[in-house]
């Protein structure tokens, strides 16, 4: 009989983005994982579960790398940080280096770490003289101290801001969406 083995583990929100398991941070589910053999052909896919867990059982002996499909406006955490059980093990785009499966073992740390990508959003308030709704060459005179509020498509307030003497604004660290 052909002795196999397994390849698993986890996909968690980095919220601190250090590349490691912490206690309070959340598993990720529904995440697509792939299983390639060193010459890049597709052995298996799968999806993480409810608990952020995925595996890939009765795997033949070999060398191997896992493919995490990145969900749009997240990006992979830091690679590698140390401790195996704990850490990240794909790279930006979302894969782990090459392994090997021996006979009979079960690889139980094949984790990724993801994080939201963080985008700014801004601009300026001017005195438009004409009104057309454009910032016309003419049109220099901006306006400080103006409140802007930013809301999510359903309604939802984010957060607020001033406009600076520039007349310009900006929201920094904002999740993609």
């Amino acid at each position: 009989p052909v002795l196999t083995g397994s390849i698993g583990d986890y996909v968690w929100l980095d919220s601190n983005h250090n590349g490691l398991q912490d206690a309070d941070e959340l598993p990720v589910n529904a995440i697509t994982v792939k299983l390639f053999d060193k010459n890049g052909k597709e052995k298996a896919s799968t999806k993480t579960d409810a608990s952020g867990k995925y595996l890939f059982s009765d795997v033949i002996a070999g060398e191997y790398y896992v493919q995490f499909v990145l969900p749009s406006a997240y990006s992979a955490t830091l690679q590698d940080r140390g401790d195996d059980a704990l850490d990240s093990d794909a790279n930006a785009d979302g894969k782990t280096e090459t392994f090997t499966l021996g006979a009979g073992e079960n690889i139980d740390s094949i984790d990724l770490g993801i994080y939201p990508m963080l985008v700014e959003l801004g601009n300026r308030v001017w005195y438009d003289a004409n009104q057309n709704g454009l910032q016309d060459a003419d049109e220099k005179k901006n306006i400080a101290n103006v409140t802007v509020k930013l809301y999510k498509e359903g309604g939802e307030f984010v957060k607020e801001t001033t406009t600076r003497t520039s007349g310009y604004y900006a929201f920094k660290d904002l999740i993609a969406g």
